[in-house]
């Protein structure tokens, strides 16, 4: 819905991403460059639990095996 606004002539319009950029405003807070690369270290993917994975993903199949995650209508 928003999308047909991306041209810029809505008010506000939408944000845009910089890739490679810092969060705008973290230049105000002086934590906010550290938490920022924090936040970016946890995200990769070396921080996976392969392990966690995989159990993560059984418990979900078990779930769906039996029937709880049916789609209530």
């Amino acid at each position: 819905m928003g999308e047909r606004q991306s041209d810029g002539s809505a008010p506000g319009g939408r944000r845009r991403v910089h890739p490679g950029g810092t969060l705008s405003g973290t230049e105000d807070w002086p934590a906010g460059p550290v938490l920022e690369g924090l936040l970016a270290g946890a995200m990769c993917a070396g921080a996976l639990d392969a392990d966690a994975e995989q159990r993560a993903v059984a418990a979900f199949r078990a779930a769906r095996d039996a029937g709880a995650l049916r789609a209530r209508t």
